[in-house]
């Protein structure tokens, strides 16, 4: 399967389920975000979203090497999903003056992984704790205020581009906790895009899928459930329109996600 295929059975998997009213990267939630059941790296861009779209009981995945290496097994029926990286290639050139040269070039490969729920090996998890999801999240929104200016209002949540600040009403103001952070991640993704930090320019509907995006993978990321109130009938139209005309267009805006998400935890 080459990537565009990747793309466009991606792309077509999230049209069924925007027409359906869904937004299947919010689900991740749950159980947390999908990794590699070895090394534990988070699954990011593309390979993120395609992971979110599976209802599996557990965030982890693994190769059938790795499975067989652990000495489990597939269960009988189960089927791999495939995902994309990057892997680096050294070539060599001789030089005139019998030096070495050696550069690298990233080479395009497609890996079959299974969820750890569908081998011999998965045993059932709770999920974190509400109490320790909430410490979590002020721990980021601590860093949050280090990296952005955080104002209070009364009424509502807003990046403003222009003098570039974020404003919430304060917590206590919100339904629950879970709301106030949901909000304060889907501006805060806003504001990485600013043209002193990540410099994206999109238009109105690109952004806010990007914030969308971003503010998914932050809930995912501190165990609470995105609830920013982004999946009214409008924004759902306009994103389908623009997947629709481009396959490839969920992979760009997985990528500047994973740019702004990037930005948020660890620079």
């Amino acid at each position: 399967m080459k990537r565009e295929d990747i793309y466009k059975d991606v792309t077509d998997r999230l049209v069924d389920l925007l027409n359906e009213g869904l937004l299947p990267w919010r689900k991740s939630w749950n159980v947390g975000l999908p990794r590699n059941y070895i090394s534990k790296k988070i699954y990011n861009g593309i390979n993120y979203i395609k992971l979110c779209l599976d209802d599996y009981p557990s965030p982890y995945y693994l190769t059938y090497l790795q499975c067989k290496e652990l000495n489990g097994y597939v269960l009988k029926g189960e089927k791999s999903k495939k995902v994309i990286f990057w892997k680096p290639m050294t070539v060599e050139e001789e030089l005139p003056d019998g030096t070495i040269k050696e550069e690298q070039f990233p080479i395009l490969r497609i890996s079959n992984i299974f969820n750890i729920s569908q081998t011999s090996l998965y045993r059932n998890s709770c999920s974190a704790s509400t109490e320790s999801s909430i410490i979590k999240c002020a721990e980021l929104e601590e860093k949050l205020g280090k990296k952005f200016i955080i104002k209070r209002n009364y009424n509502r949540c807003y990046y403003n581009a222009t003098l570039d600040y974020i404003s919430t009403p304060k917590i206590s103001d919100f339904n629950s906790d879970e709301d106030y952070y949901s909000a304060l991640f889907h501006e805060a993704a806003h504001a990485t895009g600013n043209p002193k930090r990540l410099k994206r320019q999109l238009d109105y509907a690109e952004e806010e899928l990007v914030a969308e995006i971003t503010a998914s993978f932050l809930s995912a990321y501190c165990g609470i459930e995105n609830k920013t109130i982004r999946n009214n009938a409008a924004y759902i139209s306009s994103w389908l329109k623009l997947l629709k005309k481009d396959s490839s267009f969920i992979a760009r805006i997985s990528s500047l996600s994973r740019q702004a998400t990037n930005y948020i935890l660890y620079e």
